[in-house]
């Protein structure tokens, strides 16, 4: 059994909280936001364990979800972890971890909060959009987008504007209070935004070897409780626009886009051929405001599409539909 960080696991868990959930762990997970422990943590007391252990490569009917999934025809989901070992997730209350010694605390947290997690939602029902969320004013705001789109990019540049974080790139919402989830206290930032917002980075945080990306720690702005969600801002990269606009999209045509914004979908296809996502979003659609936000391929325009996340989140600009 092979652990990461250069060490073996410790006797006694770990404690942490991600997106709502009490998380057990034998190892060191410094880039999640600590737990409450009130007491030693048998196995079946938290929602999620995170195990050391032996992985068994994926059987041969094992089905290519996406970059570095594969699905079981049970639904065990294998995560490939760049060639240092396989991360296993066997349901949606475990995770089991076999990785090389090699392997930095920055790239465990990329594969168990990036791929491992998104299949662990899944399991749950809990299908995650793809986005950033900021607390601006008391509510949450999330930044939907594919890769690329420049979500962290505008939400760092709205944290340097004192705002506060909710989580990065996956926003469990629950349908029933219309909150979201409380994800974890940092955010992935590519070296050339970084150095373009004056944000100093650490090598040792990057979230995985030869890629110029890294995970920015922001405690302080960390809001840790789930946050009541006021506005979805797609953001959608924009060739043929000289200055971003917005375009606020009603029921039912936000319905498939946020459906479309729910990430790996290929897993929820698999695991109940997407209904539980379908109808999480459906709800969130009929009840929270939600506009596309074209932007320009231009950085000097990061200060205006702030002021215009800004005025989405503000009622007394009439919100997302002002």
């Amino acid at each position: 059994m092979r652990a990461p960080l250069d060490q073996e696991p410790d006797t006694g868990f770990h404690h942490y909280r991600l997106n709502g959930w009490a998380v057990a762990s034998d190892l060191p997970l410094p880039f999640l936001a600590p737990g409450p422990v009130t007491g030693p943590l048998a196995d079946g007391a938290a929602d999620i364990r995170i195990r050391v252990a032996p992985v068994p490569p994926p059987p041969g009917d094992a089905v290519p979800m996406a970059r570095a999934i594969r699905l079981g025809p049970d639904g065990t989901g294998w995560v490939e972890t760049g060639g240092k070992g396989w991360i296993m997730v066997p349901g949606g209350r475990e995770i089991v971890v076999d990785v090389r010694p090699d392997m930095s605390a920055a790239e465990l947290h990329t594969w168990l909060c990036g791929p491992a997690l998104s299949v662990l939602s899944h399991h749950r029902g809990c299908a995650p959009l793809h986005a950033c969320v900021v607390e601006i004013g008391g509510a949450a705001v999330a930044l939907a987008g594919h890769s690329l789109a420049g979500k962290s990019t505008t939400a760092a540049v709205l944290l340097r504007r004192g705002h506060g974080l909710v989580t990065d790139d996956q926003a469990v919402i629950d349908p029933d209070g219309m909150t979201v989830a409380a994800g974890y206290p940092t955010i992935k930032l590519w070296g050339a935004s970084a150095a373009m917002l004056g944000v100093p980075i650490a090598a040792e945080h990057r979230v995985s070897a030869g890629l110029d990306k890294y995970h920015l720690p922001l405690p302080g702005q960390f809001r840790g409780r789930a946050m009541p969600l006021a506005a979805i801002v797609v953001l959608r990269p924009d060739t043929d626009c000289r200055a971003p606009w917005i375009e606020p999209v009603g029921w039912p045509e936000s319905l498939p886009l946020l459906h479309h914004m729910v990430i790996w979908p290929g897993v929820a296809k698999r695991l109940d051929s997407g209904k539980a996502g379908l109808a999480r979003m459906a709800m969130v659609a009929r009840r929270v405001p939600v506009v596309v936000l074209h932007r320009p391929d231009d950085a000097r325009q990061l200060g205006t599409i702030a002021d215009m996340v800004e005025g989405i989140a503000d009622p007394k600009n009439g919100g997302a539909g002002g």
